[in-house]
């Protein structure tokens, strides 16, 4: 009789063991699915467009304002300047950088966070895990696109610039 309490015992310390030890395993397995599920959501929701657009007219629109100044009328019709050409410059380099504060307010507004149906079932660790991630990877995917719409804006704005020299 005694042995076989030792061994329902032994059985017994074994299968809570075995309990204890699986649930931090599965918490861990559960994380690891987090992670790599909100870095693919991440890259495929992330609205690449939007980034290179909106940093490539942060850059470009005082350019083209100071473009768009340097050609514009120099002369009132009776033959006497309006305005001076330097001043036209500055005017449509200040219009320029004024329009540019809105895509530049929309950069600093938008924040992209994980759809809440996505949750639907999980833990709160997932849910912890999964949107950290997911923040964390859509800010530096963005601000790879944002480096890429910058490069865009200086290559046109470099464009536009020779483009200018070569009409005076």
């Amino acid at each position: 009789m005694k042995t076989n309490l030792t061994f329902r015992s032994s059985l017994l310390v074994l299968l809570t063991v075995v309990l204890l030890l699986s649930s931090p395993l599965a918490t861990l397995a559960q994380q690891i699915s987090a992670e790599a599920q909100a870095k693919r959501d991440a890259e495929a929701d992330l609205n690449k467009r939007f980034w290179i657009n909106t940093s490539c007219a942060v850059v470009l629109l005082p350019t083209l304002g100071l473009f768009v100044g340097s050609l514009g009328p120099q002369s009132y019709s009776g033959g006497s300047s309006l305005i001076s050409p330097s001043n036209q410059q500055s005017l449509g380099l200040c219009v320029g950088s004024i329009l540019a504060l809105g895509p530049l307010a929309l950069i600093r507004r938008h924040q992209p966070t994980p759809p809440p149906e996505r949750f639907i079932g999980k833990s709160p660790a997932y849910i912890d895990v999964y949107t950290d991630v997911y923040k964390t990877r859509t800010q530096f995917l963005s601000r790879q696109y944002r480096v890429v719409g910058c490069a865009i804006g200086c290559a046109i704005g470099g464009g536009l610039a020779i483009l200018y020299e070569n009409l005076e």
